[in-house]
């Protein structure tokens, strides 16, 4: 009964926004993208551990990154950046975790559980801009970081073989460590 599976997962890319070959050349909604690189590395592990007969531990673990760099040309050719909308930005997120859950069937007509969940988010971005005086403005680092937890305990009874009552209690907290924004 125990299961114990550890992943991992990597992905490069990059990618473009096709240019705008409508009618309208005065569109204001033409943009001159490019990523050049869109990348993840993504771990995880999942475990269930049976616990004697009646009890089982189930935990999951987690640690994604997520990077790019977009960068926004002014023209069709992809080679200026002078208008104040161009911009070379980079990003780098981060998410880390697990979670894990009891289960106890000691008790004929019970099903007693607990559970625990804890998230860590942190999100850097920092944009170059040719364009903006002085030249190159450069942003400083953003961070928006926040914590996130769980806790749960729950009791399922079979009263009958077609009714069952559930009660339960649950907390939950946000912690918005940091949030940056520029004016």
């Amino acid at each position: 009964g125990d299961e114990y599976v550890f992943s991992y997962i990597n992905l490069k890319g990059q990618k473009g926004v096709p240019l705008y070959q409508g009618p309208n050349t005065a569109a204001t909604f033409r943009f001159f993208w490019i990523w050049p690189y869109w990348n993840t590395d993504n771990y995880y592990f999942h475990s269930n551990t049976q616990i004697g007969e009646s009890s089982s531990l189930k935990f999951r673990a987690f640690y994604d990154q997520f990077r790019n760099d977009i960068d926004m040309y002014s023209n069709d050719t992809y080679t200026v950046m002078n208008t104040p909308s161009a911009e070379h930005s980079m990003y780098n997120e981060h998410n880390a975790g697990f979670s894990s859950e009891y289960d106890n069937r000691a008790l004929a007509r019970n099903v007693f559980s607990a559970s625990f969940f804890f998230k860590d988010d942190t999100h850097t971005e920092r944009g170059i801009y040719p364009g903006i005086s002085p030249f190159p403005l450069i942003e400083p680092v953003l961070r928006d970081a926040d914590i996130q937890t769980s806790i749960g305990l729950q009791d399922v009874v079979t009263v009958t073989s077609r009714l069952t009552l559930t009660g339960g209690f649950s907390a939950d907290h946000f912690d918005g460590l940091q949030g940056q924004a520029y004016n």
